[in-house]
């Protein structure tokens, strides 16, 4: 149960940056959601952590719709594209 709570909590303080974060000033989604991800992977890298779970953004009622899945999706993509700490990886 604990789990449960801790995943909640993390996931609507990532919500709660995505959309209210005084310094979001991202055009559109996708670049709101990579910039969430760098701010992920610099604190991790300030924190020393190695390890990040996301889950699917589920609503008031705790359903997980499919906005949801897909800003869960978006985020654990660029997190993989991001260097811990770093920012954006290059192509390879």
């Amino acid at each position: 149960m604990e789990r449960f709570y801790t995943r909640l909590i993390i996931a609507t303080l990532c919500l709660t940056a995505l959309f209210t974060s005084p310094s979001f000033a991202a055009p559109d989604l996708e670049s709101g959601v990579k910039d969430l991800a760098e701010q992920i992977s610099k604190n991790m890298a300030a924190s020393n952590k190695k390890k990040i779970a996301v889950v699917d953004f589920s609503d008031l009622d705790g359903n997980v719709a499919a906005l949801g899945q897909f800003l869960a999706e978006e985020l654990i993509t660029k997190l993989f594209t991001v260097s811990p700490g770093q920012g954006e990886r290059g192509n390879y």
